[in-house]
């Protein structure tokens, strides 16, 4: 019943970022994890695109990266800049 119900989305600009390059343990996907909002929030098996232009974004001092987010799920991702 509870997959019948739209669940709420969040947003907000992360101030910082985790990836996983290696997951432990093994069996868990590779992840990109973005604070956002007071929580860290995941992105499983993100694409070498997706992952660079997260790098270059905090690379560069000013990173402005907006996420949506479902709980601790990611499921948007702007990067601008």
């Amino acid at each position: 019943m509870t997959r019948l119900l739209p669940e709420a989305v969040g947003s907000g600009r992360a101030e910082r970022y985790w990836d996983e390059l290696l997951p432990y343990p093994h069996e868990l996907p590779p992840r990109l994890r973005l604070y956002v909002s007071g929580a860290w929030r995941n992105l499983d098996r993100p694409s070498p695109e997706i992952r660079q232009a997260v790098h270059a974004a905090f690379a560069a001092g000013r990173p402005d990266v907006r996420v949506w987010f479902s709980d601790d799920e990611i499921v948007g991702l702007v990067v601008t800049g």
